[in-house]
């Protein structure tokens, strides 16, 4: 059973890793110049789709987490180990709370009162959040991502139409970026 919790935390962290991956190829396509509209909308619920599977598994994969260290911290208990020696369980994580990190900035932060899950579940929040944020920019204005006004979005700083290029830090009128060293 502790190979099979080992296990568990191993795969739960794996998830949002190849989830940021995913995140980053969706968003590469959803703000890429010369992407359709379409392409975008679809590549910005994709994201969302992901998130949502990702936060999903990885609470199914906690949730087996915890039942593991309870039964193991349960076991523990019964064999006579002190609690103050368990390994597993509630009495292990609040020991771990509550260890000082050495470090004042992130003591006075309170860090460890946080789970790193709800971390993850509120950076997935704000991603979705964006996500969202962008397909309703897109229904409103199709065109918006294309426009010279996001210079930094386009390979080169130069728009797929021609409309946007970037002189030593600013949009030219001309369209190109300069030759000029």
């Amino acid at each position: 059973m502790a190979a099979r919790a080992v296990n568990w935390d191993a795969l739960l962290w794996q998830i949002p890793a190849l989830t940021i991956a995913a995140q980053a190829f969706l968003f590469v396509i959803a703000i890429g110049a010369g992407t359709s509209p379409l392409a975008r909308v679809v590549a910005l619920v994709l994201s969302i789709c992901t998130l949502f599977l990702s936060a999903l598994s990885m609470a199914k994969q906690r949730q087996s987490a915890i039942a593991d260290a309870t039964t193991l911290a349960d076991f523990e208990r019964r064999i006579g180990i002190p609690e103050d020696q368990i390994e597993y369980g509630p009495g292990w994580r609040d020991r771990r709370n509550n260890t000082k990190l050495g470090y004042r900035m992130w003591e006075w932060l309170r860090f460890p009162r946080y789970t790193a899950f709800a971390f993850w579940i509120w950076g997935y929040t704000l991603i979705a959040l964006i996500d969202v944020v962008l397909i309703t920019l897109l229904f409103i204005d199709p065109g918006f991502l294309d426009r010279s006004g996001w210079p930094w979005i386009h390979d080169g700083g130069i728009a797929s139409d021609g409309s946007a290029g970037v002189e030593n830090g600013e949009i030219t009128s001309e369209g190109r970026a300069s030759t000029r060293p």
